[in-house]
């Protein structure tokens, strides 16, 4: 059987945290903490090693994503176990770590946006060089770029 929309979903409190971002990865993202067992399930907030595929067209922008990982952050436990949408599971310095790499790359895009440079200009720049081993079959680092400008434009 599939979930229909006209269908109720119940959760009972077994001392669950669940809150609602809004324009983070789409325009509404879900997450859920476990109290007893310090796990969290953040969905698409949390992509392996890569670039996040940031949905804009469903009112996701990156700026707010990147926030929005630091909310999360900074509402869990030390010894918290985060899962994500896609990929292993993670500890929260490696949650943390991930947030500050993508922040570096925002960071260098945003430079060259500030500076008036266009679109085309800074994918020619190629400020995410070193960070190639973020890219994945949705999100290269040209997407990224793109992804970063059009938040910022």
């Amino acid at each position: 059987d599939k979930l229909q929309a006209a269908d109720k979903m119940e959760l009972w409190s077994l001392g669950e945290n669940m809150n609602e971002w809004s324009d983070a990865h789409s325009g509404s993202d879900v997450t859920l903490y476990m109290n007893d067992e310090k796990v969290a399930v953040v969905g698409d907030m949390l992509f392996e090693e890569r670039f996040p595929y940031i949905d804009t067209d469903a009112g996701g922008d990156v700026t707010v994503y990147l926030e929005t990982q630091g909310e999360i952050i900074s509402s869990l436990p030390a010894d918290v176990k985060i899962i994500g949408g896609h990929g292993r599971v993670y500890t929260l310095e490696e949650y943390e770590a991930l947030n500050s790499l993508l922040w570096e790359t925002y960071d260098k895009v945003k430079e060259l946006v500030m500076a008036d440079e266009s679109l085309e200009a800074i994918k020619k720049a190629d400020p995410l060089v070193d960070y190639a081993h973020l890219e994945w079959r949705l999100v290269n680092k040209d997407k990224w770029v793109e992804i970063i400008y059009s938040s910022l434009r």
